[in-house]
């Protein structure tokens, strides 16, 4: 005997059992991922370092400026100088390129709710304007300004690696996603484990009366890489369709950007063990190599897509 069953317990199986990764259920979750408060907030978080970033530049292009109208005697001049590249490296290049972009455009890039702890992102923002702050009005005290700008980039680091382990699509696995997250992956990673270290020189520095432009000096070659690292993800955005890259480019992308950390980790070896020629190995056998290869990938892919020329890809 063949039993049948009625067209509203139809329509109810087929409402409550459906797959909750296929079909129409799927483009409803992907359609609201879109629009929701911890988006917002990154979009708040990103937008609050732009502006510290921006700020950081103008202060540090006047503090230039002052250099070349003015003479200053030799150690005012030398402690604008240091100040200058601090200012610049920590308080405006890395908090645009992984701060602002980290915030605002990796959520969208994992096609996820947003941020995973944009209070601990929102933290970091304000340590490192509160450092910044710091170096601007006490220009001698930049071991405290590097030390506060050591915790809050820390903190952006531990807010970017938990969005990328625990607020992607479910569908979108860790393989293939974009050159970008590849990027942010490697340069927050690896500035999760230079700022300690910064911090402990910084403070080392501070207890014994040293010159703090001594440690400074000494990660000039790291910082310098992960904002390479950084840049190379946000130019990819430009130049190729980051958001469904060729399998083969993304694998190629994620040995490039493994072959730069593999390289700032030797510095760090050499650092600890206080071999001077870290310096030499980062930029000439680690950095060179993944930036040709990163340059072959993203030419292959720009011949693949056809793109056409704009002005945001000759910026690039």
């Amino acid at each position: 005997m063949a039993f049948t069953t009625h067209p509203a317990e139809r329509r109810l199986e087929a409402t409550s059992f459906e797959n909750p990764v296929d079909g129409p259920t799927h483009a409803l979750l992907a359609r609201s991922l879109t629009d929701v408060p911890g988006q917002r907030l990154g979009w708040a978080v990103g937008l609050a370092s732009l502006v510290l970033a921006l700020s950081a530049g103008a202060f540090a292009g006047g503090i230039a400026t002052g250099l070349r109208l003015f003479r200053f005697p030799g150690d005012v001049a030398m402690r604008l100088q240091l100040d200058h590249g601090v200012i610049m490296t920590c308080f405006a290049v890395l908090p645009a390129l992984l701060s602002t972009f980290g915030a605002a455009r990796l959520p969208r890039q994992l096609r996820g709710p947003g941020l995973a702890a944009p209070a601990v992102a929102a933290g970091g923002v304000a340590a490192m304007a509160i450092g910044f702050l710091c170096l601007a009005v006490m220009p001698a005290r930049t071991d405290i300004a590097v030390i506060l700008w050591s915790v809050g980039v820390t903190l952006q680091a531990a807010s970017t690696l938990a969005t990328v382990a625990n607020m992607r699509s479910p569908d979108l696995r860790l393989s293939d996603v974009s050159p970008f997250v590849w990027a942010q992956v490697a340069a927050h990673g690896l500035v999760a484990m230079l700022a300690p270290m910064l911090a402990a020189g910084m403070t080392r520095a501070l207890l014994r009366g040293a010159d703090p432009a001594l440690v400074v000096r000494a990660f000039e070659a790291p910082l310098n890489a992960v904002a390479l690292i950084a840049a190379c993800g946000i130019v990819s955005l430009v130049v190729a369709d980051a958001r469904r890259p060729a399998r083969s480019e993304t694998r190629g992308t994620g040995v490039a950007f493994a072959v730069m950390a593999a390289g700032v980790v030797v510095w760090m070896h050499g650092a600890l063990r206080g071999h001077a020629l870290s310096g030499v190995w980062l930029e000439e056998i680690f950095l060179m190599p993944a930036g040709v290869a990163l340059a072959g990938l993203w030419i292959a892919g720009l011949w693949r897509a056809h793109v056409a020329p704009r002005p945001a890809l000759f910026w690039a």
